[in-house]
Parts: structure tokens; C-alpha cells; sequence
């Protein structure tokens, strides 16, 4: 075996110049670093707006699914108890609204905020959903409070609720007699059909 002491060069080729090799194994200068942090920002800058109205829209899409989910809960609950089940929409006390699945009369549950409500008159709470006034959303309905007969699960009355966002989009459900909601949006919300 051959030996020989082992020296560092860097190795250069024959279309790379050798001052080119010894300027890369260095880095970058602190100029060039701070024209690509400024170019990143710019590109995050342009992005931040985009995902701030994102948000907006999910919020509005999970406000829209909870009182889908709160209105089948009450027509279930009222068809499983054998007793008329209320859906109440309300508005807080601090702003924002919220949803009340109930037994009794129809302002016999109330909110309070912070996650809690307090019923009077022997009426019994089932669910809560809230809708923080810091989110930007807010339920409102025609008709206050919605009753679901425990025979056939109907409705009355018949309501129209509308969950909007602070940006002027809107989705509108739609309760019939039965129960069941279609849904139409205002404002170009994704996935649902233009409101006529």
C-alpha cells in the first residue's frame, strides 16, 4: 500500500474558475442574506391576506354546520324523548349569538357566554353552541325559537337562518316543516348555490 499525506484542496474542474470554488465554500455575504429575507417577506406579505380571509370563510362554514347539527340533534332528542324539544337562537350579552337545544317554553333557556346558559322553569339544556363576537359571526332568524313536536318530528315554525361573517358573505339555511335544511349563500361562499 501506497501512503501519502492527505492534503484539503477544493477541487475545480475545467469550466468552474478556482476563485469561484474558494468564494463558495465561505457562504453567502450578509447582503445577499438580507436581499432573500427581504424577497421572502415581500411573498409572505402578499400571503397573509389570503389566509386571514380563509379563516374567515372556515368559521363561517362551521358556524353553518353546527346549527345543521344542532337542528337535527333537536328533531332526534324530540323524536327518541317523546317530548317537543325547542332550538333557540339568541343573541349574547356581550355580542355574538348562540344556539340552545332545550326542553320547556321558548325563553325558558337563555345564554349567559363563556360556554354557559341557564334554564328556568324546569326547562332542561341538551346543547350549547356558541359564536363569539371576537370571530366575526352571527346567527340570526326570523323566528326566535324553533319547536320540534316529539310525533313526527315537524317543525314550527318554519324558519330561515341566516350565519354571516363580518366580510358581507352569508349562508342561509333553510328549515322546512319536516325538518330538513337546504342551504344557499350570499356573498360567493365555495360550495354552496347563489341565494336567489
Amino acid at each position: 500500500m501506497n501512503r501519502t499525506a492527505c492534503t484539503h484542496r477544493p477541487k475545480t474542474s475545467a469550466t468552474t474558475p478556482p476563485t469561484l470554488v474558494g468564494r463558495l465554500a465561505h457562504g453567502f455575504s450578509l447582503v445577499e442574506l438580507m436581499c432573500t429575507l427581504a424577497i421572502a417577506m415581500l411573498l409572505l406579505s402578499g400571503a397573509v391576506p389570503t389566509l386571514r380571509d380563509m379563516h374567515a370563510r372556515q368559521l363561517l362554514l362551521a358556524s353553518a354546520a353546527s346549527l345543521e347539527v344542532d337542528v337535527h340533534f333537536a328533531r332526534s332528542l324530540a323524536l327518541s324523548s317523546d317530548a317537543p324539544v325547542r332550538l333557540s337562537i339568541q343573541a349574547q350579552p356581550a355580542g355574538g349569538s348562540c344556539t340552545v337545544v332545550h326542553t320547556g317554553p321558548a325563553h325558558a333557556c337563555r345564554c349567559t357566554g363563556a360556554g354557559q346558559a341557564v334554564c328556568t322553569g324546569g326547562a332542561q339544556l341538551h346543547r350549547l353552541s356558541e359564536q363569539p363576537f371576537a370571530q366575526g359571526i352571527a346567527i340570526v332568524g326570523a323566528a326566535r325559537s324553533l319547536v320540534f313536536e316529539p310525533n313526527k318530528g315537524t317543525i314550527t315554525p318554519t324558519a330561515t337562518v341566516t350565519i354571516a361573517d363580518a366580510e358581507g358573505r352569508a349562508v342561509r339555511k333553510i328549515v322546512n316543516i319536516m325538518g330538513r335544511m337546504r342551504s344557499c349563500a350570499v356573498g360567493g361562499v365555495a360550495g354552496f348555490a347563489a341565494c336567489t
